[in-house]
């Protein structure tokens, strides 16, 4: 009962707290990734959103990463040349 330790945080039998590996160069190169470039116009907005909500599991920080892409559409310039990458 004396140990000082996080909720959730795994532990040894010895009571040091097992930390994560690491993830090799290698793998993280191999990963699947995604690319999708949309037009800098408002109506793409609402596309934007539901093709990363597609994509990204449900956490906390979904909703923050659509907002924050939601805003970064916003200050694309319309017109030619004005399109939107999202990796």
């Amino acid at each position: 009962m004396g140990r000082n330790t996080r909720a959730g945080q795994p532990h040894r039998p010895d009571g040091e707290a097992v930390r994560p590996a690491a993830v090799p160069a290698a793998a993280a190169a191999n990963a699947l990734r995604w690319r999708q470039v949309f037009p800098g116009e408002e109506r793409q907005l609402g596309v934007l959103r539901r093709s990363l909500a597609s994509l990204l599991p449900e956490c906390p920080a979904r909703d923050d990463v659509i907002s924050v892409a939601g805003k970064q559409h916003r200050l694309v310039p319309p017109g030619d040349g004005g399109d939107h990458a999202v990796d």
